[in-house]
């Protein structure tokens, strides 16, 4: 039996024609979309290029500015500086709010520099579980206090633990640094350390930072967040370093009068805080920082900011009502 094989028509032809092209078309368009959108992500490298095989990432970071749902945290932020300096409570303010895990960000001045302070305690702590990592024995040798005779004023008011001439190891000085805020503490362990091994910090960070005692410096509220994301990640310290060093961060003790001051007590938030006075007599001003990381259930976040006024306690106001905002915001979106 023969077969007759069918001739396709003119028309049925051009269906076919046009349906491979739309598909060769439409399979262009996918692979630029998400080709262009992969492409533009900004990957944090350590900055000392010591690795010869691997390029290790640190953080993943979007070139430009996102928020959750209609950019309603940018509105909130924004809303809230304009109004804080048309009152006179503040002159000079700088947010940062990510979104952890979708990577959701957005700032205001957020790149502004400040100098940090007391927040350059966690890169010492970080400095020193780094090195427990290969060594842990270093957590217990033991450091003697001696006062030196300068009490230094805290703004803050935070409580002094160490006793005069009584030994402590290196991990109870970063418990009384961290969770009593005792800038005595923090001086003992800053000055046995090797600085180059804490520079470091800074170096992998891609941190133009060398921090000593005699300079200055400054860093952004962006930059220094890198610290807790890079702790929440587990990205620099080991899982068992990064898990110890918020845990140290979750149970400062003193009275939370910054971000954290208005949240709910069962929230936890890994932060730090910190302020100073900038000037004297008829040209005094402070400025007032805090940033860390909110234990919203199944939604933490990372939040920062800074700010400068005359008067102190408007600081203290100001920066409790940023934290509290975020938080309903993102207990709204989250609901």
């Amino acid at each position: 039996m023969r077969v007759k094989l069918s001739v396709l028509e003119p028309r049925w032809l051009l269906v076919i024609v046009f349906f491979l092209a739309g598909t060769f078309m439409g399979a262009i368009g996918i692979y630029i979309y998400f080709g262009s959108s992969s492409s533009s992500l900004i990957k944090i490298h350590p900055g000392s290029g010591q690795y010869k095989y691997i390029n290790p990432i640190l953080a993943i970071d979007t070139p430009n500015k996102q928020s959750i749902k209609n950019n309603s945290v940018a509105l909130e932020l924004q809303g809230l500086i304009d109004k804080a300096k048309r009152d006179g409570k503040i002159t000079h303010a700088s947010v940062y709010f990510r979104d952890i895990e979708p990577g959701l960000w957005v700032g205001i001045n957020e790149d502004a520099k400040f100098s940090p302070g007391k927040l350059l305690k966690i890169p010492i702590m970080i400095t020193y579980y780094k090195l427990a990592e290969s060594d842990p024995s270093i957590l217990d040798e033991k450091i003697t206090f001696r006062a030196n005779g300068v009490v230094e004023e805290d703004l803050l008011g935070t409580p002094k633990s160490l006793e005069e001439g009584k030994a402590y190891t290196i991990d109870q000085l970063i418990d009384a640094m961290i969770v009593d805020s005792d800038d005595s503490a923090a001086n003992l362990l800053f000055d046995h350390v090797d600085k180059d091994q804490m520079n470091e910090i800074f170096s992998d960070l891609g941190i133009d930072f060398k921090e000593t005692k005699g300079t200055q410096d400054y860093i952004s509220l962006k930059l220094y967040s890198l610290f807790f994301r890079v702790l929440y990640n587990s990205t620099y310290l080991n899982r068992e370093y990064s898990e110890k060093a918020l845990s140290v961060l979750v149970r400062v003790t003193s009275d939370l009068s910054g971000l954290g001051a208005l949240l709910p007590k069962n929230v936890n938030f890994a932060n730090r805080q910190g302020a100073h006075q900038i000037g004297d007599g008829a040209n005094k001003s402070f400025e007032m920082y805090d940033c860390g990381i909110v234990y919203y259930p199944a939604h933490n976040y990372l939040i920062c900011a800074s700010a400068t006024s005359n008067n102190f306690d408007s600081l203290k106001d100001f920066l409790a009502e940023i934290g509290s905002r975020v938080y309903t915001e993102v207990k709204y979106q989250y609901r």
